[in-house]
């Protein structure tokens, strides 16, 4: 979709963040929506950047857990189709990674809990080699070439 030459093109990197956030945002807001359905909490801003709520001890801290694990799935798949290039995924994963961590900065305090960092750290890792292998292996298919009229004289 937005595959294009390997040269410096700041409108395009720009745009392919700003879709990723978005569609990483809505994966994983309606990953934490069907989580508070289930746990019967309240849905607010706190599960989404509150580094407090992510932990083992509650029902709804191992949900949200769960919720980053999948949305981090679902993003390596969007990564694939928006980036398609596999020297491009480790960047973008972690400038959305990092940006998560300014917006939690900004919304609670610095996270110093092991759980939060542990769970963004292996996240960080699923999307970043699982978005590689799908644009490795997308980078590898054949090209079908049209041979018909070659021989034709």
């Amino acid at each position: 979709m937005f595959f294009g030459r390997d040269k410096w093109d700041p409108i395009l990197i720009i745009t392919q963040i700003i879709a990723l956030q978005c569609i990483y945002y809505t994966m994983l807001g309606i990953m934490l929506f069907i989580s508070s359905i289930i746990t019967d909490t309240w849905f607010e801003m706190d599960l989404f950047f509150e580094y407090t709520t992510m932990d083992f001890t509650t029902s709804i801290g191992i949900a949200i857990i769960i919720s980053l694990i999948t949305a981090s799935i679902i993003e390596a798949i969007v990564i694939r189709m928006l980036i398609e290039r596999a020297k491009k995924c480790l960047d973008f994963t972690f400038t959305l990674h990092f940006i998560q961590f300014v917006i939690v900065l900004i919304y609670s305090s610095f996270p110093v809990t092991f759980t939060w960092w542990i769970v963004t750290l292996i996240s960080l890792g699923i999307m970043t080699l699982l978005s590689e292998y799908l644009c490795m292996k997308y980078e590898m298919t054949d090209i079908k070439l049209n041979t018909s009229n070659i021989y034709k004289i």
